[in-house]
């Protein structure tokens, strides 16, 4: 048998699979999904919390969690070759601040998208993207034999995640909005879909005058009442249960949808505008959050973002123009695009 050279196989493989190398960036994307189930295994059990007070070994946290020890340790060796934990040499790993940003307790932490975006309700659906590229349809009945909204009515927790995953994801561009929304004396303003009520909270805070409803469904108004709560607000804060497109809105002067219409189809969101015209009170607005979708080839997270809304929902990311024809179809006039520091812009328009 022939000998081989180890020195020239490493060298091999660095050329091939090298930084910067197009096999090896290709490969990186193949691999996008394992990376994805890594890191949520990483917040749901905890990782960032367990290596808060130090370094530790793959041993201690199997125990802890109630893991399988060889399982735990090739896990958070492959956890270090993504730069989330480093590792000592001898028997410890240490958290990165990478890994950090999963902390439970971080404002602006990233756990709960990290356990939503690789759980059943988007992860199954996307297992079947061939499907949606061929039909155009979502694949979210075809995989978890309901919509997602339905997924998550009939499983509380998930619900619960998702919710804070929009709550967290909230921080920055709240503080934005505050800044950029004008919101006048004497006015109401209804969060229309508006999960926990982050939006409109932000708004409440820095007019002491502005009185809020946020409306949404059932399973989602608790944690929107609860909030109000937290932030006493329950003297000019109230919540409504009901579906934005069947039931009527509470009257107001303000409607805000934060990214609502990108979970729609345009036929939808139409209906989802109609409402808010049917029932806004004469001259009132309505400000819109969403992403814009660009230039073709500019980077961003909104195409991407996009083909999520396509196979999950049936929703899309869309253009300025493209929310500009909606408004007018729903008779509202646009009338400002305002830029956050997020990836979010904000549309406003007024009733006609």
């Amino acid at each position: 048998m022939a000998n081989i050279d180890s020195a020239q196989v490493t060298s091999d493989t660095r050329e091939l699979f090298g930084v910067g190398n197009d096999h090896a960036d290709m490969l990186r994307l193949i691999l996008g999904f394992n990376v994805s189930q890594i890191v949520r295994a990483a917040a749901l059990y905890s990782l960032p919390e367990h290596l808060a007070q130090g370094p530790a070994t793959a041993e201690s946290i199997a125990m802890a969690e109630s893991l399988d020890v060889e399982a735990t340790f090739r896990f958070m060796r492959a956890c270090a070759s993504l730069n989330l934990l480093t590792y000592d040499g001898q028997s410890k790993f240490a958290a990165t601040s990478l890994l950090n940003t999963l902390r439970k307790d971080s404002p602006a932490s990233l756990r709960s998208a990290a356990l939503i975006q690789a759980s059943a309700g988007h992860w199954l659906p996307w297992g079947n993207f061939s499907d949606a590229l061929r039909t155009g349809e979502p694949q979210a009945m075809a995989t978890l034999g309901s919509s997602l909204w339905e997924h998550f009515a009939g499983r509380p927790a998930d619900a619960a995640v998702f919710t804070d995953a929009i709550k967290n994801s909230s921080l920055i561009f709240n503080r934005d909005a505050a800044r950029l929304v004008d919101t006048k004396p004497g006015e109401v303003a209804v969060d229309v879909g508006g999960a926990s009520g982050t939006f409109l909270h932000a708004l409440m805070a820095v007019n002491p005058a502005l009185r809020g409803t946020v409306f949404d469904l059932p399973s989602v108004t608790p944690a929107a009442q609860e909030a109000g709560h937290e932030l006493g607000l329950h003297d000019r804060f109230s919540v409504v249960a009901g579906d934005f497109f069947h039931d009527a809105l509470p009257p107001a002067d303000l409607y805000l949808l934060k990214t609502i219409l990108h979970d729609w189809n345009d036929e939808a969101c139409l209906a989802i505008l109609r409402n808010c015209r049917q029932s806004i009170n004469p001259g009132g607005r309505i400000v819109v959050a969403e992403m814009l979708i660009g230039e073709v080839g500019k980077p961003g997270f909104a195409p991407l973002l996009d083909l999520t809304m396509m196979v999950v929902l049936g929703g899309k990311e869309r253009s300025l123009e493209e929310f500009q024809a909606l408004f007018a179809a729903a008779g509202f006039r646009f009338t400002a695009v305002r830029a956050t520091s997020t990836p979010f812009v904000l549309l406003e328009a007024i009733a006609e």
